[in-house]
């Protein structure tokens, strides 16, 4: 994947689309804006859907509520068009989105395997308020080499892709569930 400027993925509008679907699975409370309150609501229906144990909900909690700071910059609000703004210029580093991802792909595995199992992946999507019919075939996006497990690369890749590419074609669009 080739690196897009942030300027030229600001004007692309699948990029805006798919940024836009990224802002309202966050917007937990679907007031509009998103707070340090929908990231609570997020990490408690993952915890709820997953029917998680304490440890592995401590591990969700611990990511899900990190990621705010990193989308606020200090707010205590931010709208639709400031999160494309910042997504846009925090995108532009890849090494951050890849380590991002890697751990995020931690909070998923909430067995520990070192894979994300069709189940695991269900349970992120149903978190964020995603149709949970869409899920086999957006798993199955993501499962590059098809042997039915999202591995730790074909994450990373996919959701380093989803959040930089701008190519309408990529199966990294159904990162979070949504067809395009």
């Amino acid at each position: 994947m080739s690196t897009v400027k942030p300027e030229d993925r600001m004007k692309n509008p699948f990029w805006q689309r798919k940024m836009k679907h990224q802002f309202s699975c966050l917007d937990a409370n679907k007031n509009g804006i998103l707070s340090s309150d929908d990231f609570e609501i997020l990490a408690n229906r993952w915890i709820e859907c997953g029917k998680l144990n304490q440890e592995q909900g401590k591990k969700v909690r611990t990511y899900v509520l990190g990621f705010w700071p990193a989308i606020s910059n200090g707010k205590e609000a931010v709208k639709e068009d400031e999160f494309l703004i910042g997504l846009s210029s925090v995108l532009g580093d890849e090494q951050k989105v890849r380590a991002i991802f890697d751990a995020y792909f931690d909070a998923i595995d909430t067995d520990n395997d070192g894979v994300i199992s069709s189940k695991e992946f269900g349970v992120l999507l149903q978190s964020y308020g995603i149709d949970p019919t869409v899920a086999p075939e957006a798993f199955d996006g993501l499962d590059k080499n098809k042997d039915g497990i999202i591995s730790r690369s074909e994450f990373i890749e996919a959701g380093t892709d989803y959040c930089q590419g701008i190519d309408e074609k990529s199966k990294s669009r159904y990162f979070f569930g949504l067809r395009f």
